[in-house]
């Protein structure tokens, strides 16, 4: 059995991003990143601001890998955002694509690490 797959663009994915409301600067953020890093859009970015977008924000972007951890409690949007996320850029871009969802029977336990307490 391999990994959940969705492919993008997907009507649900959007629907369900459509009615979750406090993700949008997170999925906005996200997008931003993907476009700067493969769109060529900071000399966009630039061009319509009217100032050069500094040196070291432009080498992050280019020199960053595309690699996005959600991270945070159970229930606070992290699987909802990534899927937006991807579906929205999916559909700005006029492309097609994939979203592969990592779970906890994926990865095993789920534990990056753990502790105890020493008798």
């Amino acid at each position: 059995m391999g990994l959940p797959k969705h492919d993008l663009p997907d009507v649900q994915i959007y629907e369900r991003g459509l009615r979750n409301v406090g993700l949008d600067g997170a999925i906005d953020t996200v997008i931003l990143h993907w476009q700067s890093l493969w769109d060529g859009r900071l000399d966009e970015i630039s061009h319509s601001s009217g100032q050069a977008v500094p040196e070291s924000v432009r080498s992050y972007l280019q020199h960053s890998g595309s690699l996005f951890i959600f991270c945070g409690d159970p229930g606070t949007g992290k699987t909802v955002a990534a899927e937006t996320a991807a579906d929205r850029y999916a559909r700005t871009m006029g492309i097609d694509g994939q979203v592969i969802r990592m779970t906890a029977a994926t990865r095993g336990q789920g534990l990056v690490a753990s502790s105890r307490r020493r008798s």
